[in-house]
């Protein structure tokens, strides 16, 4: 039995989508989210202990002190692609459509 070039390609980007399937599930399941989320708690709760502290003993305070902004790019190749493949498709739906639509008018007119 031969099996196609484009069978192939179905049946492997199929595996594809089931291993990151089975790895997020894993992450779900292990409760890595969870693990995240009480450990930025974590730190917030230890941040208002310190400001707290700091007001019982008089220091001088500023919030900037306290509040931490982490600033992180997601730029990358992956992300960059898939920033260029919406554009195309918003692209496409905006004008292709309208093409295409003018073109059936002008077909059935």
């Amino acid at each position: 039995m031969k099996i196609k070039k484009g069978t192939k390609f179905f049946l492997f980007c199929l595996f594809i989508l089931f291993v990151v399937y089975v790895g997020l599930y894993i992450a779900n399941v292990s409760g890595y989210y969870e693990t995240r989320l009480n450990h930025k708690t974590y730190l917030t709760n230890e941040e208002i202990k310190q400001f707290e502290q700091d007001i019982k003993d008089g220091k001088n305070i500023s919030l900037k002190q306290y509040i931490t902004k982490k600033n992180i790019s997601y730029n990358n190749k992956i992300s960059k692609a898939g920033l260029f493949f919406s554009n195309c498709v918003e692209k496409f739906m905006s004008e292709g459509i309208v093409d295409i639509l003018d073109v059936l008018k002008k077909l059935f007119t």
